[in-house]
């Protein structure tokens, strides 16, 4: 590493005593000491400007501007100015960082010769700590037009100034825009324009703060939403002007497809706070844009329909607002109605077809859940479909017919016309049996209810019934549609689950492992295994708050050069044909790891079926502890109670061995064959 290197960190300061010391503390513990800190009081009325001076006499790393309130954009500009750095970062005064977040985006400036260096983050709101995007695993390096496609896709890239290292000549020529706020999305795609190369690395590296009285916190009142809104309608129409000049008509495309939802939000508020009269120059921007936005492929027609109405007078848009908050819903029955009709259609039109290929005498369907951006459910309906094609082939009299969560619908009616009594319908299984995901038992009865005469085999589950009204209410009606099967099986994912599934139902009840550790994923990585991997869920099952998160990744670093982070929650909503290649990359990214932590319960069965050593803590109620006890003959998984439990394990542990196979499970799964047969 060359200390030479000197990077600038720039922290405007303005009416936060309660964290700058969190925030300078953690700027203060890094890793890389080559560090210029700049704090720069904005005039702020509290003791910050005391505490900065404070710092500044115990460590000479730290300069101090003391200047008049000009906003967070006239702070950071004021930094710019003196900084003597070669690369420039930002942390807001509220946020913090993990200790070694400069050294890794410095490595990777120097490894990828990069102008830009993005990083992860964390969003923290109370106790809660999530990842502000799901997780991708490997460093990705991006050409300057690249990263601003992202940037204006809002997806993958965010304007963030914070979460990244900057060359100090990109900002040649380019300040932030004074006393306007989400300054950010005014400025980031200029730097990124200038950069030649940008490189995104996967690791979490900086905790943004949530409070409510922040700037950008939305729903703090209608009046500052509306201020704000106009600020981020005039960073994208420089944005479309922008591109304009540069005549790139494919980042336009994008920049003006951003720019419509901020422009209609914002004359919706100026509605909404009585400045109407205020939002002229909006209604003129969109008939100065109107030929675009009605040409431009990535603007949804029903967006461009309502083009008209934003733009016309005020009275016009009332009127609009009088229809929209009295005939809503009448409006929307004749939508709904019109798509059922349409569907129906569909139907007859394009009936699916089922016919047996010669030499078959039965179907098996097995009808999939809508899977989202969930690899858990992904790696289940891909373990489904790989069991099934595998029996097909030891029974050569079977036909297999997959059938997208999504279709399940639609399909229905053409199946129920073909299907005959010796055919076998599947259930995919998971563990949303029950009240914690209703759309997935409303999918699931709809199949019940159509084939209810048929055999059916709901594959390994594990039920939850919350205890209030909707808990009781989902058990009645899943009593009544399960007992009406005349042959229905269900496999119960876990000990407790198979406890309440007999107490609920009089259909036969079996216990068996998540159908997806038969697979086998063991050989995915040929090198040494190093790195710790943290896989912690962020959702409403997570039982880990903020501060315990972080326990866990300090936990980790004492115990592994690299900890990296994960999930396994895509980056999108995945299609059926995607779903293969995405998950071998993640079980890609276990395998490499010397050791998984782990609360969720795919994390724990990506562990295992990689041959990766995992310890793992439970969620909010009983899925992944009993899951965990149904492997437990498996001796790479570890169980610990609390986060000092896992410490301890780590204490006492100077190597942890890696398997040589994988624990094998195959007798557990002659259980469906001779459900089948």
């Amino acid at each position: 590493m060359n200390q030479q290197d000197l990077i600038t960190i720039i922290v405007p300061v303005y009416k936060v005593e309660e964290y700058i010391h969190r925030c300078v503390d953690s700027l203060l513990r890094q890793t890389y000491p080559n560090l210029e800190i700049i704090l720069v009081d904005d005039g702020s009325p509290d003791n910050c400007p005391v505490i900065c001076d404070e710092y500044a006499a115990k460590d000479d790393r730290i300069l101090v501007i003391h200047k008049e309130n000009g906003g967070l954009s006239d702070a950071r500009n004021a930094g710019l100015e003196v900084a003597k750095g070669k690369y420039i970062g930002f942390v807001d005064s509220d946020d913090y960082v993990q200790d070694d977040m400069y050294e890794k985006l410095y490595r990777a400036a120097v490894k990828c010769r990069a102008d830009i260096v993005v990083c992860g983050l964390y969003t923290e709101q109370g106790e809660k700590l999530v990842m502000e995007e799901a997780p991708r695993d490997e460093m990705k390096i991006l050409s300057g037009e690249e990263a601003q496609l992202l940037l204006l896709q809002d997806k993958d890239m965010k304007n963030y100034a914070w979460n990244k290292l900057y060359t100090r000549e990109v900002f040649e020529g380019i300040r932030y825009p004074y006393r306007r706020n989400f300054e950010d999305i005014a400025t980031t795609y200029l730097l990124f324009d200038k950069a030649k190369t940008i490189c995104w690395i996967p690791d979490y590296l900086y905790f943004y703060q949530i409070r409510e009285d922040s700037i950008s916190f939305r729903n703090s009142s209608d009046e500052k939403w509306y201020r704000n809104c106009k600020d981020i309608v005039q960073a994208h129409q420089e944005r479309c002007e922008f591109y304009e000049k540069k005549r790139n008509q494919r980042l336009k495309e994008w920049a003006v497809a951003g720019m419509l939802p901020y422009i209609y939000t914002c004359i919706r508020f100026a509605h909404k706070v009585g400045k109407e009269e205020e939002s002229g120059y909006l209604r003129e921007l969109l008939l100065n844009y109107e030929p675009e936005i009605l040409q431009n492929p990535l603007i949804a027609e029903k967006d461009k329909k309502l083009l008209r109405v934003y733009a016309g007078s005020p009275k016009v848009y009332k009127k609009y607002l009088a229809y929209n908050k009295y005939g809503r819903k009448m409006a929307k029955g004749i939508r709904l109605a019109k798509k059922a009709v349409k569907k129906v259609k569909a139907r007859f039109t394009t009936p699916y077809d089922f016919s047996l290929s010669a030499g078959k005498t039965k179907r098996l369907v097995a009808f999939e859940l809508p899977c989202f951006d969930n690899l858990g459910d992904h790696a289940i309906a891909y373990a489904i479909q790989a069991y099934l094609e595998a029996f097909v082939q030891r029974h050569p009299e079977y036909q297999l017919f997959v059938i997208d969560g999504w279709k399940t619908p639609e399909v229905i009616p053409s199946l129920k016309k073909q299907i005959s009594a010796e055919d076998v319908i599947f259930c995919q299984g998971g563990g949303n049996m029950g009240s914690l995901y209703p759309f997935a038992e409303e999918f699931r009865n709809k199949v019940l209810r159509a084939f209810g005469k048929n055999k059916i085999i709901v594959f390994p589950q594990t039920i939850y019934l919350s205890e209030d009204e909707q808990g009781r209410k989902t058990a009645e009606e899943m009593k009544k549609v399960y007992s009406a099967c005349k042959d229905l099986t269900i496999f119960a994912r876990d000990h407790r689950s198979a406890e309440i599934m007999k107490a609920m139902f009089s259909n036969p009840v079996v216990e068996m492992v998540d159908i997806v550790v038969s697979l086998d994923k063991g050989n995915l990585n040929t090198e040494a295994r190093k790195d710790i991997l943290l896989c912690l869920r962020s959702d409403k099952e997570s039982a880990l708050n903020s501060k315990q998160k972080q326990q866990l990744y300090e936990i980790a670093k004492k115990n592994a050069k690299q900890v990296r982070v994960t999930d396994t929650i895509a980056a999108k909503e995945l299609q059926m044909e995607e779903r293969e290649s995405v998950l071998l990359e993640k079980w890609a990214t276990f395998a490499k790891a010397r050791l998984v932590i782990t609360d969720r319960l795919h994390g724990m069965i990506f562990s295992l079926i990689t041959k990766t050593p995992c310890i793992v803590l439970g969620n909010n109620h009983h899925k992944v502890y009993e899951t965990y006890r149904t492997l437990a003959k498996c001796d790479y998984l570890y169980y610990c109670e609390n986060i000092e439990a896992v410490e301890q394990f780590l204490n006492g542990m100077d190597n942890i061995p890696e398997p040589v196979c994988k624990t094998d499970f195959s007798d557990e799964f002659k259980k469906i064959d001779e459900q089948i047969l």
